[in-house]
């Protein structure tokens, strides 16, 4: 049984003698017993940084491994040199963050769009829901009213949308979050005007056609309509609930100058179509109004006509309690019919 190799530590002046990889002895001559002299043969291979010894009277043999080189000046001891970025790859990874952040960013834009988009079709939901409770109980829509009675549309819904208190307190400048759409800014209540504070609304009721029907029969649309001795109700709507629409956007001016939920005439009701002598603010604006996107330019003249701060349209709730989303190409075609209750306009499908 061959005895184990050991590696150990040769001893200071001890003698030994070179051995091949074979372990076998050599002379005293340092050639193999039996071999030819080292002049007549290559010398046997030794491995790579490795020496072999053995004792001249037999023993172990003993593998000698010269330890590592010393670290040069350049690399310390046990640390291994470490490359940096150069100036050009720093630029090159800042510029490909910043085309991922430029192609990320819309589609963060059209994401949250697409939320508060949903947020106010629920709102106008509610408020059309609130609509149908509300002729459940008086059997008949809400009717036109002056000043800042509580006899307005929006106050008389406030029950039936969860703002009981502000009903019963007669509270003209509350913040009701059902009448707030995400997508527009949010503006303060506007005053003092008459000693009072007035709080701001993102939805209207479509009264009819335009202003100047109150004078030929009455207004033509299904809510807020004049004469409040006009009765609305839903066996009224003989175009059709589902070809009818009772609520519309349109947001309020950035300084509350309009859109007070508790005012009437185009703050808390419009119509569909709006003609020079009907408008509320028409200096400088281009009639007659429809539908249509607002005017950066001519904010004020924004007050004369339904839009909102959605992508190519708006929401409006239509008799039946359903709410759908118009494009702008639909104010002249679609909205003006659909904003009668019983003339028998034929509407342009969409």
């Amino acid at each position: 049984m061959n005895r184990p190799v050991a590696r150990r530590a040769v001893a200071a002046g001890a003698p030994w003698r070179r051995c091949p990889p074979d372990g076998s002895a050599r002379g005293p001559d340092g050639a193999l017993a039996g071999s030819p002299s080292p002049a007549s043969r290559p010398g046997p291979a030794v491995p790579t940084g490795e020496t072999r010894f053995v004792p001249p009277h037999g023993g172990l043999a003993i593998f000698f491994i010269p330890p590592p080189a010393p670290a040069g000046p350049s690399e310390p001891a046990g640390r291994t040199a470490r490359r940096g970025f150069t100036l050009i790859e720093l630029l090159v990874v800042i510029a490909i963050i910043a085309i991922l952040i430029g192609l990320l960013l819309p589609a963060v834009q059209k994401v949250r769009e697409a939320a508060s988009r949903i947020k106010c079709t629920n709102n106008l939901k509610q408020l059309g829901i609130a609509a149908h409770a509300y002729h459940d109980v008086n059997l008949q829509f809400p009717a036109w009213a002056g000043g800042d009675s509580p006899k307005l549309w929006l106050p008389q819904f406030l029950p039936y949308i969860e703002q009981q208190a502000v009903a019963t307190a007669n509270k003209t400048d509350a913040t009701i979050p059902v009448l707030q759409c995400p997508s527009s800014q949010v503006v303060n209540p506007y005053g003092p005007f008459g000693g009072k504070y007035y709080g701001i609304t993102n939805y209207l009721a479509v009264t009819g056609h335009r202003y100047s029907d109150y004078a030929s029969g009455g207004d033509t649309g299904m809510i807020a309509v004049y004469p409040s001795t006009l009765k609305v109700r839903m066996a009224s709507v003989l175009d059709g609930l589902s070809n009818t629409v009772m609520i519309g956007e349109r947001p309020p001016s950035n300084n509350a100058y309009w859109g007070w939920y508790q005012y009437p005439d185009f703050d808390s009701h419009i119509w569909a179509v709006t003609q020079s002598g009907d408008a509320y603010l028409n200096s400088g604006c281009v009639f007659p109004m429809y539908f249509q996107a607002k005017n950066p330019a001519k904010i004020d003249c924004d007050a004369n006509h339904f839009w909102s701060e959605h992508t190519g349209g708006a929401n409006f709730a239509v008799g039946d309690g359903s709410v759908r989303f118009f494009q702008y190409s639909a104010g002249t075609t679609i909205i003006p019919p659909m904003s009668t209750r019983a003339r028998g306009e034929l509407v342009p499908s969409n």
